[in-house]
């Protein structure tokens, strides 16, 4: 009796791909879009869509790859490495699902390549150093077991097999992504906002409409206002230009807090800075935002009065922040507290030659920030030659949020020892919320000793002190934790305190909103310029109060913003950065309620040009600098 054929290796052929059908699906589902959207008609079927054909598109590129190389005799080894890039690629798309679901962040090669180089910064973003390095490990150890399972397989089927899957796979992709990308230029030319969101916020987009010509209509979008040639006059102009002596040399101590929230001092948390506060004559806490809503974005800005699109370009020509080259041609001396904070994210490139970073011990951030402190004080018991600037970051109050247990004074407060913090529900941000709070009370005690040796000196009252944010810090109010995500009032409005020498002890109140872009031109004006000699983005506070109706931030992205970020009374947009112009991605109400009408179009359309300014447009170096207006 002749032996039945067994279906065996076909079958498990099969279920192999149904699960790299199944594992981009959920690479793709996993992606969570936070707005307050008014979803269109069967919205949830083409949600369902939206994800489902990314499985199918993993598995058919899969099978196609299988029948392909195994019908052209390729080597083994040929065959081993394109399978093993393939399950590299999924499982790239996997981890980007993860990231975006944790924090809202389009992770980028850029962003895991500086990890590679600054293995310090691994705490920062939420895993330990093991978990990291394991990941890494894991990753590939399971891309080279699905490449072996891949070859396995290929071999025990027929070609028959394996081009009936191919098509089969090929054919129910195309069944799921033509009314999908149907639906999406439907909505898209309406520029509904959810759908927006999900056909732009993905790792590998599918619009296979470009490549018919002129079957998608021009998506809306905002021009991109600036001119090339009129900015790279202005980086060959503040590279080289002369600096001018300053008529007031007075000190300055810049304090930096990572993530500070814009309600974060209260006499409960931070009792040092709450028993100073009438010292400060600028305390900005509830329309002051950052330059965006993450590190690279806010500190460049609050140290060059320049938006954060432009820190590639400042890398690319080599400027160094002008405001510093400004206070060393004055014979400043100038310090960073610490050599590793500008590391990260290529800071340095900022700083200019003669700027001294010291090298402290590294271990937990509180411990980073108890050195560092320990190093600016014994550095000031030598005579200093000359003014001083220290700029001192303070780190403890980044996830996840570091203190003494002497400082653990709110309670519940669990320290999560791994990233499983991401598994976090709204009812577990009480704990979050202490840790945070008890961070900011060590920090206090830091700052604390800062202000105690300028008393002690008798130099407070001589001494331009700054206390800001490089950005603020969400608990889920918004559907997130942390920042760099999709920006908000709690990620990108954090808190300005600036006290100035030789001006009257009363509170100033600039107009509402103020940026990081002020920074810088207040100081000018502080030092005695009545004219904005850095040609910077920004307003002096110490102007006559004139409001701004909209405010241009960074959000998402490395060195280049990924969105620009419209903020208005009302609303945030985003816009998705391309050559040349703007596209819309998303609107959301600051109040955290539905988006619906197109109000918000109307607040924007309005300011575009004011929105500019303090974005993509540079000041014309060819004209004068621009004069500060009076109080």
């Amino acid at each position: 009796m002749a032996k039945l054929p067994s279906h065996g290796p076909s079958v498990r052929y099969g279920i192999f791909l149904v699960g790299v059908v199944a594992l981009g699906t959920t690479s793709a589902a996993l992606v969570r879009i936070r707005s307050g959207f008014v979803y269109p008609p069967f919205f949830d079927v083409f949600r369902a869509s939206f994800f489902l054909q990314y499985g199918f598109f993993a598995g058919a590129i899969l099978a196609t790859l299988l029948a392909l190389a195994s019908r052209f005799h390729l080597p083994r080894v040929i065959q081993s490495l394109s399978y093993f890039v393939f399950h590299v690629c999924l499982l790239w798309i996997l981890s980007w699902g993860l990231v975006h679901r944790a924090f809202g962040i389009e992770l980028s090669l850029g962003s895991v390549m500086d990890l590679f180089a600054h293995p310090q910064s691994i705490a920062e973003v939420g895993f330990t150093s093991a978990e990291f390095v394991s990941t890494v490990i894991g990753a590939i150890a399971i891309a080279v077991l699905l490449a072996a399972i891949s070859l396995a397989l290929v071999s025990r089927v027929t070609q028959k097999t394996r081009g009936l899957w191919s098509v089969a796979l090929l054919i129910a992709f195309l069944f799921i992504h033509l009314p999908v990308r149907a639906y999406c230029l439907y909505q898209i030319d309406r520029n509904q906002a959810a759908v927006l969101a999900y056909d732009d916020c993905v790792a590998c987009p599918l619009r296979s409409e470009t490549l018919i010509p002129h079957l998608r209509n021009t998506r809306f979008a905002t021009a991109d206002l600036a001119s090339s040639e009129s900015n790279l006059r202005y980086y060959e102009k503040v590279k080289a230009m002369p600096l001018p002596q300053l008529s007031r040399r007075p000190n300055i101590l810049w304090l930096n807090i990572e993530s500070f929230r814009a309600d974060a001092i209260n006499p409960e948390s931070m009792p040092n800075l709450e028993r100073e506060r009438e010292r400060f004559q600028i305390r900005l806490q509830n329309e002051h935002w950052s330059g965006g809503n993450a590190t690279q974005f806010g500190v460049f800005s609050m140290l060059t009065g320049v938006s954060g699109h432009h820190f590639a370009n400042f890398q690319k020509f080599a400027v160094k922040a002008p405001f510093l080259r400004l206070l060393l041609a004055n014979g400043y001396q100038l310090c960073g507290g610490k050599g590793s904070y500008f590391s990260f994210n290529q800071l340095n490139a900022l700083l200019p030659e003669g700027m001294k970073l010291p090298e402290i011990r590294r271990g937990n951030p509180a411990k980073e920030d108890r050195l560092t402190i320990d190093y600016y004080l014994r550095e000031r018991q030598s005579p200093s030659v000359g003014p001083r600037f220290d700029f001192i970051p303070f780190d403890a109050t980044h996830w996840p949020y570091w203190f003494p247990s002497e400082h653990e004074v709110f309670k519940p407060a669990p320290l999560s020892q791994n990233s499983q913090h991401v598994l976090r529900s709204t009812t577990d941000m009480q704990g979050v919320r202490n840790r945070y709070r008890n961070a900011c009370h060590f920090i206090d005690e830091q700052i604390g000793r800062l202000f105690d040796d300028l008393q002690r000196r008798h130099e407070f009252d001589k001494t331009i002190i700054i206390v800001l944010g490089d950005h603020g810090e969400e608990f889920q109010e918004r559907g997130q934790l942390t920042h760099a995500a999709v920006l908000n009032d709690f990620q990108g409005r954090t808190l300005l305190w600036m006290h100035l020498p030789d001006l009257p002890p009363a509170k100033i109140s600039p107009a509402a909103p103020t940026t990081h872009l002020d920074i810088v031109p207040t100081l000018l004006s502080a030092l005695g310029f009545t004219e904005d000699i850095l040609f910077t983005q920004g307003r002096s506070l110490l102007e006559q109060p004139k409001r701004r109706d909209i405010l241009a931030l960074c959000e998402n992205g490395f060195r280049q913003p990924l969105y620009r970020a419209l903020v208005t009374r009302t609303y945030i947009s985003r816009w998705a950065y391309r050559p040349r112009e703007y596209l819309f991605s998303g609107v959301q109400r600051r109040d955290g309620e539905q988006v619906s009408g197109d109000d918000w179009l109307g607040e924007v359309r309005s300011d575009l040009n004011e929105a500019a300014q303090m974005y993509e447009v540079l000041p014309d170096v060819s004209q004068p600098p621009r004069k500060f207006d009076g109080p």
